[in-house]
């Protein structure tokens, strides 16, 4: 399903913004307070979530959200990450019951960057 390839420069933070979460009853979530977001990135799309290069555990509390509207941010620059390779990408959602949904998916592509500081 991840058909869309982004292309980023290394070390730029991924922006997160999904419209419209919906539970497992098909009614639009209003409070996310209870959720769980978590975003990994991956070199191969079959390969055990342990080894992934990144496996972020997205915290509620770090979204702005407002009406069902998920905001966050995915930092990259402490990853090891090759330029010019295609990485595997999604963000999924636990609702309070357990329920995962997926949010997004995509192929993400990092090209060098010239500047490699952070601060």
């Amino acid at each position: 399903m991840a058909t869309e390839t982004v292309e980023l420069y290394r070390g730029d933070d991924i922006p997160i913004t999904i419209d419209n979460v919906y539970g497992i009853d098909g009614q639009e979530v209003t409070d996310l307070s209870d959720w769980k977001f978590f975003a990994t990135i991956k070199e191969e799309f079959d390969e055990d979530d342990t080894d992934a290069n990144a496996v972020a555990k997205l915290d509620p509390e770090n979204f702005a959200d407002q009406a069902g509207v998920v905001v966050g941010v995915l930092v990259t620059a402490g990853l090891s990450l090759v330029a010019n390779k295609e990485y595997y990408y999604d963000l999924q959602a636990v609702d309070p019951n357990g329920y995962v949904k997926t949010l997004d998916a995509k192929i993400l592509k990092f090209s060098n960057d010239v500047t490699r500081r952070i601060a």
